[in-house]
């Protein structure tokens, strides 16, 4: 049977469906329309046998929008609310008295209705409601003439498709709120001004805003939009991306639902530049071929693979570390240390020092005026003759 309509009119009984016509999986689902009707109406089974009189036994039902179960017995109250009849086998009736106007029943096989599986898919409009409690359907595509209010979990469903919100319950441990913001394994956080929010777990956060994106720990926004704020009483940190810039932050410990004041930790600018918050330790850094090396209070830079190495070594109280200049064939190997600086300034050379191209300082002028043609005679002549040597 497809579906049968039947208008009660006068007090009696009368037969809704009976046992060979057809019942969907989950038997019978009755949608009532009212026309100033006032009266008592139970609904009951005939468990008569075959050439006996008829045996009518109150059935119990379910409520057609959340599933709840109705005790046998229990008068329908006829309004919008349909009504599951889980009966298979059995005659159904309406046992009524009536006392003014009419009421129409249109009495149609249930399919997946009340969560029992089997049957096909519910097509569209199939579902006058879209509120029910845990529902496990037949894998396939659910479509909905509305949204969907959840009370329990959705199984067994591959597509929901409705044209208006999931507004409660959990689809594999997923939940959407009707902010938008969601949830994995978690409860969604408040609705804030400007802010769409996911989370995940107690802790982990996805936020984004109209210009910004964010991923936060320990960390929400109030209601405003205007206020970080901390979730738990903890520590919290946020990387923030915006217009091709990256912020990395950090707050020290707070009080749950208090305001965050952050440090910025480390800013990265949209032509890569970095800006650290403090000095920043370098285990080893590379760039252009050249390797920064931090060993206790001794700093190493190494070139080309380890073939000259400049080392500033000394105390992590002195202010004027020693300084060497060492020249070796690999980064691990022994080298020659061509020149030595003491913390006193003092140079010291590896060999004696050649000069061919003249002594001097502070640049081409003073070259010239101490110019030694490259011999030592020269370059004693040039002291004596300036008044730096004397005989």
């Amino acid at each position: 049977m497809a579906s049968n309509r039947v208008t009660l009119s006068a007090t009696g009984n009368t037969l809704l469906a009976s046992a060979g016509a057809g019942a969907g999986p989950d038997g019978w689902l009755l949608s009532f329309s009212s026309v100033g009707w006032t009266g008592s109406l139970v609904l009951k089974q005939d468990q008569s046998a075959p050439g006996q009189a008829q045996n009518l036994v109150s059935v119990a039902y379910q409520n057609g929008n959340t599933f709840a179960p109705v005790a046998a017995g229990t008068a329908i109250t006829v309004s919008t609310t349909p009504y599951v009849v889980q009966l298979t086998g059995y005659d159904l009736y309406a046992v009524y008295t009536h006392t003014a106007g009419t009421v129409t029943i249109t009495v149609t096989p249930a399919n997946n209705a009340s969560g029992g599986g089997g049957g096909t898919a519910v097509a569209a409009g199939d579902v006058t409601s879209g509120t029910f409690g845990s529902f496990t359907g037949d894998v396939g595509t659910y479509t909905f003439p509305a949204g969907i209010n959840a009370g329990g979990a959705l199984s067994g469903v591959t597509t929901l498709n409705m044209s208006g919100a999931l507004t409660a319950g959990a689809i594999s441990g997923t939940t959407i709120a009707t902010s938008g913001n969601g949830a994995v394994y978690g409860t969604p956080l408040v609705a804030s001004t400007g802010f769409k929010k996911f989370s995940v777990g107690t802790g982990t956060g996805l936020f984004s805003d109209a210009t910004s994106s964010y991923l936060m720990q320990n960390v929400d926004v109030d209601a405003a939009g205007a206020n970080y704020v901390y979730i738990a009483s903890a520590a919290a940190t946020r990387y923030w991306q915006t217009s091709g810039v990256h912020y990395f932050s950090h707050a020290a410990s707070g009080t749950a639902g208090n305001p965050i004041t952050w440090v910025n930790d480390l800013t990265i600018a949209s032509t890569g530049a970095a800006t650290f918050a403090s000095s920043v330790k370098a285990v080893s850094i590379k760039a252009s071929g050249a390797y920064i090396l931090d060993e206790a209070s001794t700093v190493f830079m190494d070139f080309n693979g380890g073939g000259g190495r400049i080392v500033a070594q000394g105390p992590s109280t002195n202010t004027r570390p020693t300084l060497s200049l060492l020249l070796t064939d690999n980064a691990g190997g022994a080298g020659v240390t061509a020149l030595a600086f003491a913390t006193t300034g003092a140079a010291t050379f590896a060999s004696t020092v050649a000069v061919t191209g003249g002594f001097g300082c502070n640049g081409a002028a003073a070259q010239t005026k101490y110019a030694s043609g490259g011999t030592l005679a020269g370059v004693v002549a040039a002291l004596v003759a300036n008044g730096i040597l004397s005989n």
